[in-house]
C-alpha cells in the first residue's frame, strides 16, 4: 500500500511540469500565429487562415484557465496569466459613453453585414470564403465590446466609429483603434485635447493613422 501511494505521488509530480510546459508551448504556438497574421498582407488567404489559427489557439488557452492580462492592466502590460478568480467581485463595468455601442444588439448591428457574407459564398460557390467572412464580423464586434470596457472614448469618438460600424463593422473597430489615440480621454471619458479629437474624427483623417491602419483580427 505505501509502495502505490508513493509512486501515485511520484507519477503527480512529474507530471506537474508537463503540464505548464504543455501550455507554454500553447502560449508560443499563438504568439506565432499572431505575428503571422498580424505580420501577413490583409488581403492574403494565408494571413486570413493564420488569423482563425491565432483566434481558436487563444479560446483554447482561454478555456484552460489562462487569460491575456486581467482588468486595469495597459494593452503593453499583459501577458498571459492565471485567470483571476472572481471571489465575489463586481462585474467590470463599461466606460464612459461605451453604453451607446452596448445598447445596440450585435444581431441588430450585423445582420445586413451577415447577409452579404452568406450572399456572397452563395454567389461565389465559397462557403468556407462565407464561413471566414462572418468569423472576421465576429471578431471585429469583440475588439469594439472589449474597448467598451477597457477604454474611455470621448462620445464623438463613439458616436462616429458607431456610425461606420452600421454599415461596416470592420472600419468601425478601425475607427475604435484610431479615437483610442486620437482622442485620449481620462476616466470619466473626456477628451484631453477635445478640439483636435473632434477635427480628425470629423474630417475622417482618422483612417490614415496607424492605429487603424494597423489592426488585424
Amino acid at each position: 500500500m505505501r509502495t502505490a501511494l508513493l509512486i501515485a505521488l511520484f507519477c503527480l509530480c512529474i507530471g506537474r511540469p508537463a503540464v505548464a510546459a504543455s501550455i507554454q508551448q500553447d502560449i508560443a504556438e499563438a504568439d506565432r500565429l499572431n505575428s503571422l497574421c498580424r505580420g501577413g498582407s490583409g488581403d492574403s488567404a494565408a494571413t486570413a487562415k493564420h488569423c482563425e489559427k491565432r483566434d481558436a489557439a487563444y479560446a483554447a488557452i482561454e478555456r484552460r484557465g489562462w487569460c491575456w492580462g486581467h482588468e486595469g492592466q495597459a494593452g503593453n502590460e499583459r501577458q498571459w496569466e492565471k485567470c483571476q478568480q472572481s471571489n465575489g467581485e463586481a462585474t467590470p463595468e463599461p466606460k464612459p459613453y461605451s453604453a451607446m455601442f452596448l445598447a445596440m444588439h450585435k444581431d441588430v448591428m450585423l445582420k445586413e453585414q451577415r447577409q452579404q457574407c452568406e450572399d456572397m459564398g452563395i454567389a461565389a460557390g465559397d462557403q468556407k470564403g462565407a464561413a471566414r467572412c462572418l468569423n472576421y464580423l465576429e471578431r471585429a464586434y469583440s475588439y469594439m465590446r472589449r474597448q467598451a470596457y477597457e477604454v474611455a472614448i470621448p462620445a464623438v469618438g463613439w458616436s462616429i466609429c458607431m456610425d461606420k460600424a452600421a454599415y461596416d463593422i470592420d472600419l468601425g473597430a478601425r475607427c475604435i483603434a484610431a479615437a483610442k489615440e486620437i482622442c485620449k480621454a481620462d476616466e470619466n471619458g473626456t477628451a484631453m485635447d477635445y478640439s483636435q479629437c473632434v477635427r480628425i474624427m470629423t474630417n475622417g483623417a482618422w483612417v490614415t493613422t496607424p492605429a487603424a491602419r494597423a489592426l488585424r483580427f
